[in-house]
């Protein structure tokens, strides 16, 4: 089966007061210090015993007290915080925001932003001189550090370094700043004093971190490329040793209470422990999945690791290399449904595998129910008081008792269905889901659970469907054109196709206003007129969008934002006329590729890139991207896929030597 590689984008902008639709409120996941996922840096913040978290998405550092392991604070940033540091001298917390070229600066007692410093493309690590206060960032997308005043937040110089740099560390000993060049294979050692490049150090392929160790006067830099860490001696700049770790070394911290040197393998999901006087690994300690980041909380003796793919942070005990807990950072909730009778809220939380019932009265979880495997879709049958939950890496859809909380029985798709929505039709209590990959729609007895029809929808790649009972229409959101596709509910033909934004990916139905929600993979929300299938506003919501349900008892719409970790509420006002404005085509960001990295670019006013994967042309995974460089030179030349993992959207992409 072909899918197209591109597709055909169309975006309109409503003013949402003129519409009487508007944005009321945002939910954090799983509490109000949630809302940030994919976290990639921490920083200990010794004066208040403190460690705060950066990560991919949600625009926002989380504060965590070491001594309960609990989260104190959510402190808003700009998107992607790729590097933190805390300067204990003025007692202030800097973050580096990778999209938007800046850093935050956090005020370490209040947990509030003082200012934001501009500095140079992609800012991706920082480090503190106590000696001289100053900051530094390493700005991968000039090939410099910016060096910044610790007191008064002012830019002092601009440092020319080697190329792609992506990680600082600072030698007290020596006052020396080193710099890890990531297309280099190299560091680069800067005089604390005078800001001056002092040597180029050889490394291993691409590294990716550094730290420092006081009792040996060294500095270790784990090579991601070369699976090993490189030590260098801190008066000398020579290298002393190289250390085997494990699979892609991401991260690394030191211990000076144990002297020893800790090294994250993000594709191991384990954490290398390294003696700082023989400089060999000890133990292996297994955390969670894609871990990134490290820091060293000297008060406890532990070790805080950041687990990006399993959205949660590992304490590790510094003394017996134990994991003493778990912080949960995020479930990754993509889909809802109400429960009218019980007046319950269902939400699928697509990390977990399982859906979490709240209760609508107390807003606290009442049950969990376990699922098939990814579960992203959720809708509910009012006449047999059941909710429906398609599983998308199962290829089935588990339906589940609205009293009891229980799986009554899992309808099968076929192998490679693909299964990505659902929605119910009353007045012939049927259930359809679309399935991405098979380019179907399933249509289910309400009342035995079984497969009645499938309708064929080549290379459409429907995302989402909703149900209008005003017109017995079902709508199927179409992500390879995006459109949607109005289907009548009695005979099963289409009726129009309604132009949708880019990538539609959810849909809901409002009956008090006759009108159809449908939200796109950037950050908007389309309305659309149930009676006319006219386009009527655009309102904006968190990142990625990609579900949507109906409360008709307050008329709010929720909207589940996949990458923000939240949930937006939309208030509508009936019997308000909307008028659509046309704005030019919007094209999608396009990958780059420079000097050997795999570029993936933003696109002004669209928030961040969605999590990507490239694949090889059997459609195996051979890279987990993210937004900017992406090291590809170990890869063989040829056609490789670029492919977002929300819309499902694909670029061909050609690496050549």
């Amino acid at each position: 089966m072909s899918k197209p590689a591109t597709a055909v984008l169309v975006c309109f902008l409503v003013t949402a007061g003129a519409s009487g639709q508007w944005l009321e409120t945002t939910l954090y996941l799983p509490d109000s210090c949630g809302g940030m996922t994919r976290p990639q840096c921490l920083a200990y913040n010794s004066v208040n015993n403190t460690t705060y978290v950066g990560g991919e998405n949600g625009n926002a550092v989380v504060a965590i007290d070491c001594a309960t392991s609990r989260k104190v604070a959510r402190i808003p940033t700009a998107s992607s915080v790729r590097a933190i540091c805390c300067n204990p001298q003025d007692n202030k917390v800097y973050c580096a925001n990778w999209n938007q070229g800046s850093v935050t600066i956090i005020d370490g007692t209040t947990n509030q932003v003082l200012t934001t410093v501009l500095v140079r493309d992609w800012p991706s690590a920082l480090c503190h001189n106590p000696q001289d206060n100053k900051v530094y960032c390493a700005n991968s997308g000039s090939d410099s550090v910016t060096v910044m005043d610790g007191a008064s937040n002012q830019v002092l110089t601009t440092v020319h370094v080697g190329s792609l740099p992506g990680a600082l560390c600072y030698n007290p000993q020596n006052n020396k700043v080193y710099c890890t060049n990531g297309n280099g294979g190299s560091v680069t050692v800067i005089d604390g004093a005078t800001n001056q490049v002092l040597a180029t150090v050889g490394a291993g392929s691409r590294p990716s971190a550094l730290c420092y160790s006081s009792q040996d006067n060294a500095v270790y830099c784990p090579n991601s490329g070369s699976d090993n860490v490189t030590v260098v001696d801190g008066a000398t700049d020579v290298v002393l040793a190289t250390v085997p770790v494990g699979d892609w070394p991401r991260a690394t911290c030191y211990s000076p209470q144990s002297n020893r040197v800790y090294c994250a393998d993000e594709s191991s999901g384990t954490v290398t422990v390294i003696d700082g006087a023989t400089n060999g690994a000890i133990a292996t300690v297994t955390v969670g999945s894609e871990p990134r980041a490290l820091y060293h909380n000297p008060q406890d003796n532990k070790v805080y690791c950041a687990n990006s793919g399993s959205d949660d942070l590992t304490v590790i005990d510094g003394v017996t290399n134990d994991v003493l807990a778990t912080v949960n950072m995020g479930h990754k909730p993509c889909a809802l449904c109400y429960n009218s009778q019980n007046n319950r809220v269902y939400c699928a939380n697509q990390r977990g595998h399982d859906v979490t019932v709240i209760g609508g009265a107390s807003n606290e979880v009442i049950a969990t129910v376990e699922v098939g495997v990814d579960p992203v879709a959720l809708c509910y049958n009012p006449q047999d008081n059941k909710v429906y939950c398609a599983n998308r890496f199962s290829d089935n859809v588990s339906v589940i008792d609205g009293v009891t909380n229980q799986v009554l029985a899992t309808v099968d798709l076929g192998l490679w269905a693909d299964p990505v929505a659902l929605c119910y039709n009353p007045q012939d209590n049927r259930v359809y889901c679309a399935s991405w990959f098979a380019d179907e729609v399933t249509v289910i007895d309400g009342v035995t659970n079984r497969v009645l029809a499938t309708l064929s929808l080549e290379d459409e790649e429907p995302r989402a469907l909703c149900y209008n009972p005003t017109n017995n229409k079902v709508y199927c959101a179409n992500a390879s054109y995006g459109t949607v596709t109005v289907i009548d509910g009695t005979r099963n033909q289409v009726l129009a196709t309604v132009d949708a934004g880019d990538q539609p990916c959810a849909l809901c139905y409002n009956p008090q206003n006759n009108r159809v929600y449908c939200a796109d993979s950037t950050r908007l929300v389309t309305v659309i007129d149930g009676e006319t299938n006219q386009r009527l506003a655009n309102v904006t919501v968190g990142f990625e969008p990609i579900a949507l349900c109906y409360n008709e008892q307050n008329n709010r719409v929720y909207c589940a934002n996949y990458a923000g970790s939240s949930i937006s509420v939309l208030r509508g006002a009936p019997g308000i006329e909307d008028f659509p404005t046309n704005i030019p085509d919007d094209h999608p960001p396009t990958a780059t590729i420079v000097r050997g990295a795999l570029i993936l670019p933003l696109t002004a006013g669209r928030g961040r890139l969605a999590s990507s994967t490239l694949l090889d042309v059997s459609g195996r995974k051979t890279l987990d991207l993210q937004p900017g460089p992406n090291d590809v030179r170990h890869l063989a030349p040829g056609v490789y896929f670029l492919r977002r993992e929300v819309s499902r959207q694909t670029q061909k992409v050609i690496l050549t030597r």
